[in-house]
């Protein structure tokens, strides 16, 4: 690919400017802090994609439609403060998989019988014993970094693999300091096909105890009503007929910051074509009551509903760990809520839409930063 030199790893200077160069073992794609431009450490140039960034103004134009359109950022005063994009790593796998499985256990089956007047209700258990195979194709992005600290990552992958933009070759993309940069990536095709063949082979077991329970189920035609499925003993294999690791594919993820009533907020957006990912928006007072007033409710309820079902349950041991976990679920939702109404901002994603419908994109975002401490 033209215009993108390798560098070797004993050199560790920029192949454009000739300054000094900071990289790690596992460094593949360093970025020039002095001219901002890639630099290969290791690897073939080649193996490089991106979805084309977008420019300043394009990115700004983008934000100030979405303001238009949006009920709630519609009316408010908002400033440009900064715009950036960085093109973060993935690598893109696709493939299909194969997996031959055999299983055996018992079912509960709950049989009503009348007799009289009266209903009698008898437990049955009866065996079973299922096996076949199962196939998927999939497609997937596995990040290239083992730590980002960047928001709307995960929506950034989403939407490129609903929308699947025009790759073009790094070479081709026109470096302007301070416009855009590249992150490196922290590793290479090798260890990213490891991490697909991990993580498939999981979602795929997953797919297959589904179909191993349900198939159970589906098997039983006596009287009465499967109320469970024991598997006793399973053999589930995970096998690749198919499957290609490339990249790193580079894909902009444009930030725009804003001023609104003297503070600043964020807003994040796909770079080939602007889409809103995940933005932050003003909280307002009224709104802020709203979040403060559920963390009461939430955690109210949450005692309310564990003295109900620790009675419910007859009291004992069992009835004081259900209504343990229901006070600790209320507590935990309770304070999102909290933290969410005490928040500068509140969290929507995609494109324009009531406050309301941001509610749990909030709270949910509020616990994703705490499980990233």
């Amino acid at each position: 690919m033209a215009g993108l030199p390798a560098v070797s790893v004993q050199r560790l200077r920029c192949s454009y400017c000739g300054s000094p160069l900071r990289v790690g073992p596992d460094t593949v794609l360093v970025v020039c802090p002095y001219c901002g431009k890639p630099n290969w450490v290791k690897g073939e140039p080649g193996s490089v994609f991106a979805a084309k960034p977008p420019s300043m103004d394009r990115a700004w134009e983008a934000f100030m439609e979405l303001a238009r359109r949006d009920p709630d950022l519609r009316g408010l005063n908002v400033e440009p403060a900064r715009i950036e994009t960085v093109l973060v790593p993935f690598y893109e796998a696709r493939g299909r998989l194969y997996s031959r499985y055999e299983a055996s256990g018992f079912l509960i089956v709950t049989v009503s019988r009348r007799k009289g007047d009266r209903v009698y209700t008898e437990t049955r258990t009866v065996p079973f014993h299922v096996s076949g195979v199962y196939e998927q194709s999939f497609e997937a992005l596995v990040s290239g970094k083992r730590s980002l600290g960047e928001e709307a990552v995960d929506e950034l992958a989403e939407h490129y693999l609903s929308t699947r933009p025009e790759l073009v070759g790094l070479g081709s993309v026109e470096w302007r300091k301070g416009e855009y940069t590249a992150l490196a990536a922290d590793y290479g095709p090798q260890e990213a096909e490891e991490t697909v063949r991990d993580d498939a082979c999981d979602w795929l077991r997953e797919r297959v105890e589904a179909e191993i329970r349900r198939r159970a189920r589906a098997s039983y035609h006596g009287p009465g009503t499967v109320t469970a499925v024991n598997v006793v003993h399973r053999t589930i294999t995970c096998e690749f007929p198919e499957l290609e690791v490339r990249g790193p594919v580079l894909l902009p993820l444009t930030k725009v910051f804003y001023v609104c009533e003297g503070r600043v907020y964020r807003a994040y957006f796909s770079g080939w074509d602007m889409y809103p990912l995940l933005r932050e928006e003003p909280l307002t007072g009224r709104q802020r009551s709203f979040f403060l007033m559920l963390a009461g409710l939430l955690g109210g309820g949450g005692g309310g509903a564990a003295a109900v079902l620790y009675t419910a349950a007859g009291g004992g041991v069992g009835g004081l760990a259900v209504a343990g976990a229901t006070l600790g679920l209320g507590a935990v939702l309770g304070y999102l809520a909290a933290r969410a109404g005490l928040s500068e901002a509140r969290i929507e994603k995609g494109r324009e839409g009531s406050w309301l419908r941001s509610l749990f994109t909030t709270i949910g975002t509020q616990a994703e930063r705490l499980a990233r401490r």
